[in-house]
């Protein structure tokens, strides 16, 4: 299951959207939560609430400005799939 907008979790029901995807996810319905992130402070917010197995984020070769290598391996040390 992958959250496409990462504000959900700041929202009044942002916990209780959590909570569910934990339930959902301990009864095995889905098997990963992720986030899609397009700014490096979405990622520094949703890590204080969760850790997700998987990070979708835009990456081009041409324009590391945003996501350079070291927050790539940052990531991939906390053993978050990109």
């Amino acid at each position: 299951m992958l959250l496409h907008d990462v504000s959900d979790l700041d929202k009044d029901n942002g916990k209780k959207l959590l909570k569910k995807l934990f339930e959902i996810k301990k009864q095995k319905i889905i098997k990963n939560i992720g986030v899609s992130i397009y700014k490096k402070e979405e990622i520094i917010k949703v890590l204080k609430k969760f850790k997700p197995h998987t990070i979708q984020l835009p990456y081009n070769v041409l324009n590391l400005n945003e996501f350079d290598d070291n927050f790539i391996k940052s990531l991939k040390k906390k053993n978050i799939k990109l």
